[in-house]
């Protein structure tokens, strides 16, 4: 399971980094429930599952970093879950994720 894991990355000016990745075993789907980050002043956030964008351009804050908005029902992850931060600043930010949901194994579903 991916529970209140906290990750965080400084990101140079005019610049774009991962702060925030997890890879999803392939016997298992991962499910997404509640999230949180930071956020600066000419910033924005892009999140990713599966390699596909579910939000780009994000210019606040998801939820407050202490305590994680619940994402109900949960989003379905079936190989990663990425947060982007892009910095368009002139000086360095440290850019925060948290990130909470739980790991079921694909034999356990049920067709």
């Amino acid at each position: 399971d991916f529970t209140s894991l906290h990750q965080t990355k400084s990101v140079a000016a005019s610049a774009t980094e991962t702060v925030w990745s997890f890879t999803i075993p392939t016997s298992c789907l991962g499910f997404l429930t509640h999230i949180s980050s930071n956020f600066f002043i000419n910033s924005s956030w892009q999140w990713l599952i599966d390699n596909e964008p579910i939000e780009s351009g994000v210019q606040r804050a998801l939820g407050d970093i202490t305590t994680p908005t619940l994402i109900n029902p949960p989003y379905v992850i079936k190989n990663s879950l990425v947060f982007k931060a892009t910095n368009n600043d002139t000086v360095s930010r440290t850019f925060e994720v948290v990130a909470n949901g739980y790991l079921i194994l694909r034999a356990d579903l049920k067709e």
